[in-house]
Parts: structure tokens; sequence; C-alpha cells
């Protein structure tokens, strides 16, 4: 078991200072991210999804049943978007606020860098980072949905500024039953050239302690903490060690930290289905393994079985099988979710006639590891985009995220790439191989 360094945090609130009150636009209200009603004040223990994981996006899908929040870089704030009414505004309901970085807007308070986002029990919770004239502080802040209040929840890391450019990572921040797991990640400013510091934490939203996992807490020694995921009483997560990638599960009830070695070739991705299995990606592409904890069996499964097409005689396109490349993984804690990378086919007949079309391949998988469905998503989001719109075609794979009985996609404009359109579908259609995804609004 690994050792453990426990140290009490002193947990700051500002709502005071940071409220925004009044207001003409309804923002959120107080529900949880699964749509029931928070009693009081206090933290409903909720379990993290990591189907809300993107293959290569910042931050999560943040959804209620009233509306849509996310972080708009573009603007520099968190927004909302009310699902009745259609309107897209900033996370603050103080009328005089001009949304532009001052500190008492919920929003757009430019003291935080922000690094990574999520829902939580009522709340947003974000991992930020602030700045002084001699420190670097990185911190956990909380929201409120009705953009009312911003308080600090915890400093989880501090700091001093050395003259050295620092680049902070927060893509591995992950809440799971009233805990957080942060990877703190720190490069410097060319990564390739220097070397970063690294460190782990844990804390405790109930008690304000953090835990560090490793005996300094921040060094450019400590193995770097990647693919951070949850479910049930483990947070998981894998490292690097003697050029093997190594996963680890840390039990958040004993403060157990045991580590798994797979057969040779494990990627470092991955996903939790259930308590007894892990999917994961070879590092050749050449197989996803199911692994199952209560016998420590195996499986391989290689069927990458998917649709395309070749130009007949006539100059129609016809339909054949082709062997497709697991570039990533995700899931959904059911089903495992084999992505490809998106794709422009092109085949010219005899008379010289062309014929284009596109896909961005999805396998299921089902905890057995047999194949359910493989589908083009390509095919659902074309037939969904509003009139002229011109998506960013390459980049359909990246936002696919799976939460539960539906699946959504964020595609980026060609024109604007900081302008992205939300698509989503029925698990149970895209399960039976024909999803039909809808338009639901637009980041930017």
């Amino acid at each position: 078991m690994r050792k453990v360094f426990v140290t009490v945090v002193t947990i700051v609130c500002l709502s005071g200072l940071m409220a925004c009150s009044g207001g003409k636009d309804k923002l959120g209200t107080g529900q949880n991210s699964d749509g029931t009603q928070v009693v009081g004040n206090g933290l409903l223990s909720e379990d993290y999804r990591q189907g809300n994981a993107s293959a290569e996006l910042d931050g999560y899908l943040m959804r209620t049943e009233q509306g849509y929040y996310y972080y708009s870089k573009s603007r520099k704030g968190f927004r909302y978007y009310d699902i009745t009414t259609g309107k897209d505004m900033f996370l603050c309901n103080k009328p005089e606020c001009k949304h532009d970085g001052n500190a008492f807007c919920v929003a757009t308070n430019e003291n935080y860098t922000v690094l990574n986002y999520c829902l939580y029990s009522n709340r947003i919770y974000v991992y930020a980072m602030e700045e002084t004239d001699t420190q670097y502080h990185l911190k956990v802040l909380s929201l409120a949905l009705d953009g009312s209040e911003l308080n600090e929840v915890a400093t989880v890391l501090t700091l001093e500024k050395t003259g050295r450019k620092l680049v902070f990572d927060g893509k591995n921040f992950c809440i799971h039953r009233d805990n957080i797991m942060i990877a703190l990640d720190i490069k410097g400013e060319n990564e390739y050239k220097d070397k970063g510091l690294c460190g782990t934490a844990i804390l405790d939203l109930n008690t304000g302690n953090v835990i560090y996992m490793d005996e300094e807490v921040i060094a450019s020694d400590n193995p770097e903490t990647k693919e951070v995921h949850a479910y049930g009483d483990y947070f998981y997560y894998y490292q690097r060690v003697k050029k093997k990638n190594v996963l680890h599960r840390y039990n958040i009830v004993t403060g157990m930290d045991e580590t798994h070695k797979f057969q040779p070739g494990f990627s470092g991705l991955y996903v939790v289905l259930g308590e007894n299995t892990i999917a994961y990606l070879k590092t050749n592409l050449s197989a996803i393994c199911f692994y199952y904890y209560d016998t420590g069996e195996t499986i391989e499964c290689t069927d990458f079985t998917g649709e395309t097409f070749f130009l007949d005689d006539n100059g129609e396109l016809q339909p054949k099988e082709i062997n497709y490349i697991p570039e990533r993984i995700n899931g959904d804690g059911t089903y495992a979710y084999a992505v490809d990378f998106s794709e422009i086919h092109t085949e010219v007949g005899k008379n010289g006639e062309e014929k284009e079309w596109r896909e961005s391949y999805v396998i299921a998988y089902g905890e057995d590891g047999k194949k359910i469905a493989a589908v083009n998503i390509a095919k659902g989001i074309d037939e969904a985009v509003p009139e002229g719109v011109n998506l960013f075609y390459w980049v359909y794979w990246m936002g696919v995220r799976f939460l539960g009985e539906e699946i959504y996609a964020e595609v980026p404009e060609k024109e604007n790439r900081e302008r992205f359109h939300v698509f989503k579908c029925k698990r149970s259609d895209f399960l039976a191989g024909e999803p039909k995804f809808e338009h639901v609004f637009v980041m930017e």
C-alpha cells in the first residue's frame, strides 16, 4: 500500500464578497445534476460519470433538466443555456454587472484561471489557478447554479514563483462521492525541454482534508498521474513506471492504493465497467482487452468491423465491410465504446465520376467483450446540422460523451473553432445501430 500524507486545508467562504443578487433572466435553480432537488445546503453524494470525459476536449458536459452550463473560452466566463426559453447568458444574476472579469462577477472573475470544471451536487466545482506577485495557488471553487455566488472551497497547492514560467494542466479532475482527485500536472513553458512537476491530491469536500499520494507533494521525479476515473469505492488512474503503464485503484474508504499489471501492451486508455471489469486498449491498437478482477482473466476483442462503401461499375455506392482502428476508448459504466478518427472517403468510377462520404465510427461492446453495434455517427450528425452551418468534420470523434441513456457529440464550426454545436441521441437507438441525432444548442 502506498503511503499517503494528509493535511487539513482551511476552507474559505467568499459568498459575501462574490455574491451577485437580483437579475432579469432566470438562471438555474436548486437541482442536482440528475434532476433531483437538493435538501438544504448539504452535499448530496453523486457518482462520477466516466463517459462524460471526452477523448480530447476539456471539461465535462454540464446538464440539468432545466438547461446546460458551460465555460466559454471566447467570452472568458461561465454561461447558462435555458432549454425552455433558448436564452444563453452569463452565469451571474447581478443586473448591473458588465461581466468584464471584475471581482464581483460570478461568471467571469479574472482573478482565477479556469483549468477544469464539473457539475456536482447542485454546484459547479472548478479547478482553478490564482496568481499573485509571488505565488501560484491551485484552488477548488464552487459556483451556485443561479449565478448568485462564487466560493473558494479549498487551496490544494501553493507554489512560490521562481522566475520560471509555468503552464498548469487541469485535465485530470475527477469528483466522486464527495471526493476530488486532482493530478497536479505543472509543466515548463516548453514542455518538451522543461521538466515538469507532478503530484496527486485528493480533497475531501466534507472535511477539507487533502491527501497527497506522493512523499514529496510536488516534484519532477514524481510519476505523472493520468486518465483519472472513478467507480464504486475507488478512484482509478495510471502511471508510467519503468517504461510500463501501471493501473492504480485507490479506495476512498480504506485509503488503500492497489496496483494492477495487465498483459503486455496496456496503452493507459481504459474504462471501468462495473466493480469487476476493466476494458482497455492495447498500445498497438490491435485489440480491446477485458480484464476481470474476480478471476484475473483477460479476453481480447478484435472485432472492429464496420460498414464502408465502394463504387460499382454503374458509379453507385455499394456497402462493404471494413476493419476500423480503435484510436480511443470510452465507456458509460455499462458499455465500452471504441472511437475511431474521422475520415473523408472518395471513390472515382470508371468514367471519372467521383463520390464522397464521411465516416466517424463508434463501436459499442458489452461487458463480455462482444460487439453490440458499429455506428457511423457522421451520418446522423450531418443530418441534424442546422441550415447554413459548416462543421469542422475532422473532429467529429473528439467530443463524443456517453451519459447513460443519452449520447452527446460536440463539434466546432469550420470557420470558428471556438463555436461548438452540441448534438444528442438516445443510447437505445445507438445500440440498435440506428441513432437519430438532434441539435441541442451552441456553446461559444
